[in-house]
């Protein structure tokens, strides 16, 4: 079974400390699940960081790209672009609907709305904050659900981007049972 991780992350240019932490995150998935596919909404920002780590450890990477990109990823093995044509809301709605889980590694109002999409159509998302990003609200709002329906934990874990990475593993390691137990082991 092939893991697909679709990860929401910040347009803007980001702090040294966030590129840190998200390579921790990169490194413990690797760690817990071997192989996965990242999914991402763009090749600029934080997500250029993300893809070109991801890339150096073999990781292949997904781009869910608006129409109009900002940038477009360089021509790479572990990099596929798709060129949606479609506004950067819907960007935003088949980069969520694409991942088992969503992953949120801090970002501005776009990652806000997917980590939302996520929630509306019951996907797991996880939240990684504490690093001065808008998406910090999580920590205080919204969390463990944004409304009465309960449809999907959104999840919080404030600067601990490899425990993040290893809640992901246990809760993909549960929903799918038929992968190598043996896995798990090495988180736990």
């Amino acid at each position: 079974m092939v893991v697909r991780i679709s990860i929401a992350a910040s347009s803007d240019e980001p702090s040294e400390e966030i590129i840190r932490a998200s390579k921790i995150f990169i490194d413990s998935l690797k760690e817990c699940l071997g192989s996965f596919i990242i999914y991402l909404g763009g090749y600029w920002g934080l997500m250029k960081h993300i893809a070109e780590y991801s890339c150096s450890l073999g990781i292949p990477c997904v781009f869910i790209l608006p129409e109009k990109p900002r940038e477009d990823p360089p021509r790479k093995e572990c990099f596929y672009p798709v060129y949606t044509g479609l506004s950067m809301r819907q960007r935003s709605e088949t980069l969520v609907l694409s991942g088992d889980v969503l992953a949120s590694l801090g970002g501005g109002v776009g990652t806000e709305i997917e980590i939302l999409m996520a929630y509306a159509n019951s996907i797991p998302a996880y939240v990684l904050t504490g690093f001065g990003m808008d998406s910090d609200v999580f920590e205080k709002a919204l969390s463990p659900y944004a409304d009465s329906r309960k449809l999907s934990v959104i999840r919080v874990f404030r600067r601990d981007p490899s425990g993040m990475a290893k809640e992901i593993c246990l809760d993909i390691l549960k929903r799918n049972k038929d992968r190598n137990l043996t896995t798990a082991r090495k988180i736990g």
